[in-house]
């Protein structure tokens, strides 16, 4: 193998690393991210969408996503 592509699967390894900053940091990202999509389907019945159009459906997750912030929000003052 040549020293750059070793040099290179090693930096690419370092990267998936469970104990790496950058995994944790993703990782934590992921959940929230998770989460939020989570409760949209769940709380919102976005499982099954009635709407016909691209339009119409981005703007029913547009409304979902800003409940979702709403709720996140008030949880953080407590």
């Amino acid at each position: 193998m040549s020293v750059s592509l070793n040099r290179v699967l090693k930096n690419s390894y370092a990267l998936h690393r469970r104990d790496s900053l950058e995994f944790v940091q993703r990782q934590k990202k992921r959940k929230l991210v998770e989460q939020s999509f989570t409760w949209i389907e769940h709380w919102t019945g976005f499982r099954q969408v009635s709407l016909r159009s691209r339009r119409r459906v981005e703007w029913l997750f547009q409304i979902a996503a800003a409940a979702n912030n709403l709720v996140r929000m008030t949880r953080s003052r407590r």
